[in-house]
């Protein structure tokens, strides 16, 4: 996945990021998709919240970056 089609992505997520609820399971495939590209780790969707919210935070912290270009 190069940096474009992650900017895409990443816009995409954005109605999705910021409203707090609980994801559905395919958004947070995406989401982890996202970012393992990023990042290049390979974490998988599961049951751990903390988890959940560190894969958040860095696709809102990588939003606010692209917006500042």
């Amino acid at each position: 996945m190069d940096q474009k089609e992650i900017e895409l992505r990443l816009e995409l997520l954005k109605p999705i990021l910021m409203v707090r609820k609980a994801y559905s399971p395919a958004e947070q495939v995406e989401m982890y998709t996202v970012y393992n590209a990023l990042t290049g780790e390979q974490r998988r969707p599961n049951n751990c919240g903390a988890c959940l919210n560190t894969v958040i935070t860095r696709l809102k912290k990588e939003l606010r970056r692209i917006e500042r270009i």
